[in-house]
């Protein structure tokens, strides 16, 4: 599904978006920010036109760009 969601050939819907904002955020703390939040507006059109996202999210309510992050990048420190 987050092929599908990241290509563009689906549209998340504003509930499924708000989840994996969610995770995601948790993913680039844990990860120090080597992996990136991906925001709703990202995943779903609804939230892209939406003014309480734009209010919220500012400059970030446009489409990201990621980073390329290889294994190396990924290994935690413990």
């Amino acid at each position: 599904m987050l092929y599908q969601l990241a290509g563009g050939h689906r549209n998340a819907s504003a509930e499924r978006a708000q989840a994996i904002e969610r995770e995601t955020k948790l993913m680039a703390k844990a990860s120090k920010g080597r992996l990136p939040v991906i925001y709703r507006t990202d995943l779903c059109e609804a939230c892209r036109s939406c003014d309480f996202a734009a209010k919220c999210l500012g400059d970030r309510v446009v489409v990201s760009e990621f980073p390329i992050v290889d294994a190396r990048q990924l290994e935690l420190d413990l």
